[in-house]
């Protein structure tokens, strides 16, 4: 997977992983406005890269750290803080939200 490196932490443990970064949060709020919210970033994670870090699923808490900018794991809009990327569920989907500034 091509990407960048960062750092996951799930507080008890944490590595560097290769990331892809996803395009920011977009909400229509009617049919004339539409709010792009860029805290709220999606980051694509090989199952396999971060099961070696921390042996299992991300968790809201757990943190992604890329260019000195700091992303917690979050649910977004109800929905679970991940998602399979693929049927063979070799990839996950992470939402999170951009918590600080290194």
């Amino acid at each position: 997977m091509a990407g960048q490196t960062a750092t996951y932490n799930d507080g008890a443990s944490s590595g560097s992983i290769t990331v892809v970064r996803g395009k920011p949060f977009v909400r229509t709020v009617d049919a004339l406005v539409t709010q792009i919210d860029e805290r709220y970033t999606d980051f694509m994670v090989a199952v396999d890269d971060l099961d070696a870090i921390t042996g299992a699923k991300p968790m809201p808490g757990d943190t992604i750290t890329l260019d000195g900018d700091t992303f917690e794991v979050t649910y977004l809009q109800g929905t679970p803080p991940w998602s399979y990327v693929d049927s063979s569920e070799t990839e996950y989907r992470i939402h999170t939200i951009k918590t600080g500034d290194a």
